[in-house]
């Protein structure tokens, strides 16, 4: 038996970056304009911003919370992390 040589890990020919997602959730009573400024600052490449509109779910009266959650619920894939701001 001939020995064989130690295998080594190969890297990708074309490495690529993950993706990393932002969902910019604005606060109802000032709707998704409120993130124009920050926005394009965060957006760069290997950076995704989504910044819904949930101005219509405030308008159509309670339950505001869930029918906001179901609004973004297309647009959202992989691990979630939360931040907020007022």
């Amino acid at each position: 038996m001939t020995p064989q040589p130690p295998m080594t890990p190969q890297m990708p020919m074309t490495p690529q970056m993950p993706t990393i997602r932002l969902l910019l959730v604005h606060s109802p009573l000032v709707g998704p304009a409120s993130w124009d400024l920050i926005a394009p600052l965060l957006a760069e490449p290997g950076r995704e911003v989504t910044i819904p509109d949930l101005t219509s779910t405030v308008a159509a009266g309670p339950p505001w919370c869930s029918r906001q959650a179901e609004t973004d619920r297309p647009r959202r894939r992989g691990p979630a992390r939360g931040a907020g701001r007022a």
